[in-house]
């Protein structure tokens, strides 16, 4: 059965410029808000890959005490205060690899291309598909990565005529992660009141719902090129829609040709990963 890509891919990162998969005696460096969904299997996971763990963070994230953590440097809640204090700290320090958890930074980073010189040298559309719902289906059309039926759509009455021809479907906003922002409507009733607890967006992207397993797939690339990667079902999450918390690792036939074509289409360099689902 067909594997579909669900949602964008999830991170970013700077590598240096001779990145291997081996962290050996190698320092990595997170960027994180207080959030816990998207940092939480980092500090161990870059532990046992032989990695100096350093973290940047506000004081209120819970990792900053892991024990995978060697050293923490504190930052406010502000994009200017975060990006201001890690160029200053990157004349001194110098890592293997940055790792930006903070969507709102990733996306600052993606709207200002150059700007910083830990930014990264992806193209401006690989950036927006990044941190963008809608850019992401767009941009996943050009290269051939299968998702869902979907459209970007401005209105009550695009989703109503969506609705109408496809059943039950999933509205997703832009510029928003960990589950945010996302519903799930079947008919005209529940299209109405989901744009109404969105606060009635200017534009989204509806997609058609597909009934399949989720999972999420993991993969450390080299300009382009998939070197190592894992795939996983999620077992349990928090919430309908929110980050999973247990994992059943899982190969599946064709994921090693997506996650190819995946790496191939970004041109990454570093630690990424997509949802996906298995439409059965």
């Amino acid at each position: 059965m067909p594997v579909k890509v669900q949602s964008s891919i999830i991170q970013e990162q700077q590598p240096s410029p001779e990145s291997t998969c081996s962290f050996e005696s190698n320092k990595v460096l997170l960027v994180s808000n207080d959030n816990r969904e998207l940092i939480w299997h980092l500090p161990r996971l870059f532990h046992r890959a032989g990695a100096e763990v350093h973290l940047f963070s506000p004081q209120k994230q819970p990792f900053r005490k892991s024990r995978f953590i060697q050293r923490w440097f504190e930052t406010s809640s502000s994009i200017n205060d975060i990006l201001s204090k890690l160029t200053s700290h990157l004349v001194d320090e110098s890592y293997r690899l940055i790792v930006f958890t903070d969507q709102r930074v990733v996306e600052h980073l993606a709207s200002n291309p150059g700007a910083y010189p830990f930014g990264g040298n992806l193209a401006p559309e690989v950036l927006q598909a990044f941190t963008s719902k809608t850019a992401f289906y767009e941009w996943s059309q050009e290269v051939g990565i299968c998702m869902p039926r979907s459209r970007v759509v401005h209105s009550l009455g695009d989703v109503v005529e969506w609705v109408d021809q496809y059943g039950p479907s999933m509205i997703k906003l832009d510029h928003v992660d960990g589950g945010e922002g996302v519903r799930y409507i079947s008919d005209r009733s529940e299209a109405k009141r989901a744009l109404s607890e969105l606060d009635d967006p200017a534009d989204f992207l509806i997609q058609e719902y597909v009934d399949g397993t989720l999972g999420v797939a993991e993969m450390v690339v080299k300009r382009g090129k998939a070197v190592a990667w894992f795939s996983s079902t999620k077992e349990r999450r928090i919430d309908t829609f929110a980050p999973s918390i247990m994992r059943r690792p899982i190969n599946l036939s064709g994921m090693s040709d997506l996650v190819d074509r995946v790496a191939s289409a970004t041109g990454f360099n570093g630690l990424c990963g997509f949802d996906w689902i298995y439409d059965t």
